[in-house]
């Protein structure tokens, strides 16, 4: 391997921000949470060193393989991975394909890093490709640069669940009121079926029940979208409530 880094301290003025980390735990919220992926103990050794120097926790793993089964087995959720490219068991390449494959884990961005500066290495499906040998300035500038990116996306989630929610509440708003005299005047017509024929009665008596449950049904979705637009706004959304709202059966036959 060649010397990851040059630079022997934390550039100025590149401590991150606080307080953005997934964490090792949930304790952990204050230092980014970096899972660093090197086969190589002198540069793993350093290279975790001066991160730590530069406001960052550092997790350290030495090849692809043992990376996997810290993140699968939840031993830590990174923020970010800076992964070496050339490792033996698992190489970068195949780490990348596992990683994807894996639900829960495929999100997370990775920094490639590699003394090759071929096309080939820099192909890799990556948020950031760093050539070796870098400085720390360079390579603090490159995380940074990924963590903006994805505060960016979470930013763009967020508000597009708050917008969700401002719709779900007028849609329930909107439906409340109709409905409630819909219902209403569907149980009158039951209880004025003493005026009719027996056979007459019978048959819509079935219609009335036909149509009292489906406005029920549709009275259930505007209690589970009220829910839902209530959990939003308090950013804790059920998915549970999402499943309420999941299409059902059309009740009754069709006339």
């Amino acid at each position: 391997h060649e010397t990851a880094i040059v630079a022997r301290r934390c550039p100025t003025g590149s401590t991150p921000a606080a307080g953005r980390a997934r964490g090792l735990h949930a304790d952990h919220l204050v230092r980014p949470v970096i899972l660093l992926v090197e086969d190589d103990d002198e540069i793993r050794g350093e290279l975790s060193e001066r991160l730590r120097e530069c406001g960052y926790e550092v997790v350290v793993a030495e090849n692809g393989a043992v990376a996997l089964e810290m993140l699968r087995g939840g031993a830590v959720r990174p923020e970010l991975i800076l992964l070496d490219m050339v490792m033996p068991q698992m190489t970068g390449w195949e780490f990348r394909v596992n990683q994807r494959a894996t639900p829960g884990l495929a999100d997370i961005p990775v920094i490639a890093l590699s003394a090759s500066g071929t096309p080939e290495a820099r192909a890799v499906d990556a948020a950031e490709y760093v050539q070796k040998p870098t400085s720390m300035e360079a390579l603090c500038a490159a995380i940074e640069r990924v963590r903006g990116k994805a505060d960016g996306e979470q930013r763009k989630i967020r508000e597009q669940v708050e917008a969700l929610g401002v719709l779900a509440a007028g849609v329930a708003h909107e439906l409340s009121n109709p409905l409630t005299y819909v219902i209403g005047n569907l149980d009158w017509m039951r209880r004025e079926l003493s005026s009719f024929t027996q056979a007459e009665a019978a048959q819509f008596d079935e219609l009335v029940g036909e149509a009292l449950e489906g406005a029920q049904r549709i009275a259930r979705v505007v209690q589970h979208i009220r829910a839902l637009a209530s959990a939003i706004k308090d950013g804790q959304p059920d998915p549970a409530l999402l499943d309420a709202l999941t299409p059902q059966p059309r009740v009754g036959r069709a006339r």
